[in-house]
């Protein structure tokens, strides 16, 4: 599955305590729950408001998305 390119990279920083961080542009809502819930993807690194994704929509899709943002910093 294409998927699994994505799947082997988030298991293996799982296991080893590291957040995997996927980063793409675009609307990824038609996969975002493949992405999320089925890979298990712990952290998004991207928000294409253009294309309608927001960072509202995206934590009340996915609440156990990590949150960070290096701008507090």
């Amino acid at each position: 599955m294409i998927f699994d390119g994505l799947k082997i990279p988030s298991d293996a920083c799982r296991k080893e305590g590291m957040v995997y961080c996927y980063r793409t542009d675009g609307n990824i809502w038609a996969i975002f729950d493949i992405l999320f819930s089925e890979i298990g993807i712990q952290a998004y690194g991207e928000v294409d408001r253009l294309a309608g994704m927001t960072v509202e929509n995206l934590f009340a899709m996915a609440e156990e998305i990590e949150k960070y943002n290096p701008m507090a910093e």
